[in-house]
């Protein structure tokens, strides 16, 4: 007994399919959207949108950005410039501000 309509069942089940297969395609476009997003913005300052160039100062390496003069800092850099630092100016101006940094986050929690 063979009919050309489908089967409720099938229909659920086609259905079902074809909602899982647009679901998977919009997730795998959204994070190819992300991935497309973060590589215009790698290397670019937070200011101007100029890129970024890495430079040594002090035994570390900082971005710094030729339209504005700004310098960016990595995770734990201000930390490694604070040992290399002698005392003086310099030096105060980065332990007072990481001295900020660091109690502000501990008020965070």
């Amino acid at each position: 007994m063979s009919t050309d309509k489908p089967s409720r069942t099938e229909e659920e089940y086609f259905t079902k399919r074809d909602l899982e297969l647009l679901q998977q395609k919009r997730h795998q476009l959204e994070e190819e959207a992300d991935r497309t997003d973060r590589q215009q913005h790698f290397m670019k300052c937070p200011k101007c949108g100029a890129s970024l160039h890495p430079e040594e100062f002090h035994g570390v390496t900082i971005d710094r950005c030729p339209e504005c003069d700004g310098f960016w800092l990595d995770r734990g850099e201000i930390d490694n410039l604070m040992t290399d630092t002698k005392p003086g100016l310099l030096g105060r101006v980065f332990g007072d501000l990481t001295a900020a940094l660091r109690e502000r986050k501990s008020d965070d929690r």
